[in-house]
């Protein structure tokens, strides 16, 4: 029986190095602490997108929300405010006899490490709250309103504002990344998450965003 010997070719081997080379490449940068972290942040703007909507959810179906221990309140308004100077979302709401009751709130920096991963200390990084052209966002319970107002409100003083934003950046030390927006719109009272599926060169913008 005759046994071949012939081993690689020179070209075979370039070929699977090189194959090899750029499996290591994108492997590398995908378990990078930096794109690990960002995995993280990007969970984070999840959660609070799940958060604002299911509050919401809870304004035009008239459910309860529990304000402490097994407390239940039936607001007459729900509201949503992003504070760029504390860098947290702040969750509050009106009943008949008071207004401005604070429900609760996601810290987005801080010390420690947050368990939705909004920030990590040790780590480095946070979520930061960007480009917010919005005062707050708040809907009567029920969607109720007469027909010259709208049962959603963008701003407190312009109600021709239809439509708003905010949008949320990954930072860790000089390296900044866009994730994503949540974008309001008070004509259909509808909220959406968009994620930047194209960044521009200096990654703190977003040129393209994902379809709703």
């Amino acid at each position: 029986m005759k046994i071949n010997n012939k081993g690689f070719t020179l070209v075979e081997l370039m070929i699977v190095l090189s194959i090899i080379g750029v499996l290591f490449g994108v492997f590398s940068r995908l378990l990078s602490f930096e794109n690990r972290d960002y995995i993280r942040g990007e969970g984070c703007v999840n959660h609070v997108y799940g958060e604002i909507k299911n509050y919401f959810d809870n304004a035009s179906t008239g459910k309860g929300i529990y304000t402490g221990g097994n407390d239940l309140e039936f607001p007459s308004l729900y509201s949503v405010q992003f504070n760029t100077g504390d860098n947290k979302v702040l969750f509050k709401y009106d009943t008949v006899s008071s207004t401005g009751q604070d429900y609760k709130e996601i810290l987005l920096s801080g010390t420690g490490r947050d368990s939705n991963f909004c920030f990590d200390e040790n780590a480095g990084y946070h979520i930061n709250i960007d480009k917010v052209n919005l005062d707050k966002i708040a809907m009567n319970k029920l969607l109720q309103s007469d027909v010259k107002t709208s049962p959603f409100t963008l701003h407190e003083t312009n109600d021709s504002i239809v439509t708003g934003h905010v949008e949320f950046v990954f930072e860790k030390g000089d390296f900044k990344r866009i994730i994503s927006k949540i974008e309001f719109d008070k004509r259909v009272s509808r909220i959406y998450h968009n994620k930047c599926v194209h960044r521009g060169d200096d990654y703190e913008t977003c040129e393209t965003w994902s379809d709703n």
